[in-house]
């Protein structure tokens, strides 16, 4: 087994003058706009506060806030972020928007890493997608947890900041930025918890692995598509998105309305699934996208989703050769199914519910 473990920063210390109970409930009154500091007023809460004051708890957070109370008691000496505004987080949901006292608790999210590995290789100068990987991972049973991987090289060729060949491969709460091919997952099967991944063209890609993520940030830099999935035939490799959050990259070259696509068939038996997903309006009506006019290869790929929200969520206008999946369909398309069912042996359990 490797692992690779990188815990975030303890508590922030620049909100000092936060030391009673009432400056903490003011703070916490503002609770939606709050980022990084969330567990850490939670704990003053938790130690100075023995009955809060009805007046500001029968205020419209008096849900929210009892709900996080209770998941204080989970926290550690680490500080997480809340999962609002589509932001993966320290407070876990099972799908975006849902709220039970059942689906949250504290884990780690690359928000508050502090280690990065940088490197600009390309294929062009390195000779092959894989040599130019700025972290390339050829193990099985491998885990890494709070690292930032970037590949520095920007356009021009692929450039891929993480490399996979191998089974039951996590990341959990990392990123990986690039431009061109950021995450090739080429075999084996991997996890993805909590994690971010940016890039602008087909920065998602592979053949023959199963890949999974989950709750995590998946954000484009410029026009382009998400996935690039080449599987050899119809019953190996796919990419399923489950609960994950696809965006604008913070600096992307414009607001891209309309201009990503989920993906697009490296080979004719592509597949990948977004379910459960926030997609925002960078998402093109049509969702999914042809190869090329010479080479469609759209005869026989699964490009699916299933209950999507956001502004680029609509599915009136999707490309033909997508669908749309059921209650029953979806089913198809679990952790277990994906992954194998002996997925738990592997996958931390803190980072999927």
């Amino acid at each position: 087994m490797w692992i690779i473990r990188l815990q975030p920063n303890a508590y922030p210390n620049h909100l000092d003058a936060c030391l009673s109970p009432s400056s903490c409930l003011g703070l916490l009154a503002h609770y939606p706009t709050l980022r990084r500091t969330d567990s850490w007023l939670i704990w003053h809460l938790q130690n100075h506060l023995s009955s809060p004051s009805s007046s500001f708890f029968w205020s419209q957070h008096l849900h929210l806030l009892w709900d996080v109370l209770r998941v204080g008691l989970l926290y550690d000496e680490r500080y997480h972020d809340l999962r609002r505004n589509h932001r993966a987080s320290g407070i876990r949901f099972r799908r975006p928007f849902a709220w039970t006292d059942e689906s949250i608790y504290s884990t780690s999210s690359y928000t508050s890493n502090t280690v990065t590995i940088t490197a600009g290789g390309s294929a062009a100068t390195k000779g092959s997608d894989d040599a130019s990987g700025t972290f390339r991972v050829h193990a099985n049973s491998f885990k890494m947890y709070n690292v930032n991987v970037v590949n520095s090289y920007g356009m021009g060729s692929q450039a891929l900041a993480l490399s996979a060949y191998g089974t039951e491969q996590g990341f959990y709460g990392c990123s990986f930025k690039g431009y061109q091919d950021t995450v090739l997952t080429d075999t084996g099967t991997q996890f993805f918890g909590y994690s971010y991944v940016e890039g602008a063209v087909d920065f998602i890609f592979g053949q023959t692995a199963n890949t999974y993520f989950y709750a995590s940030v998946i954000a484009s830099k410029a026009a382009g598509t998400i996935t690039a999935s080449g599987p050899p035939s119809s019953t190996e490799g796919i990419y399923v998105f489950d609960s994950c959050y696809i965006e604008a990259a913070s600096d992307a070259s414009s607001a891209l309305t309309g201009d990503v696509y989920l993906g697009r068939p490296w080979t004719e038996y592509a597949r990948a699934v977004f379910k459960y997903c926030s997609l925002s309006a960078i998402i093109n009506s049509a969702g999914w996208e042809e190869w090329s006019t010479a080479t469609p290869n759209t005869a026989d790929v699964l490009f699916a989703e299933y209950e999507n929200s956001g502004a680029g969520a609509t599915t009136s206008g999707r490309a033909s050769f997508s669908k749309q999946l059921t209650s029953t369909t979806v089913a198809s398309y679990s952790i277990a199914s994906i992954l194998g069912s002996g997925y738990a042996s592997w996958v931390d359990a803190d980072y999927f519910d």
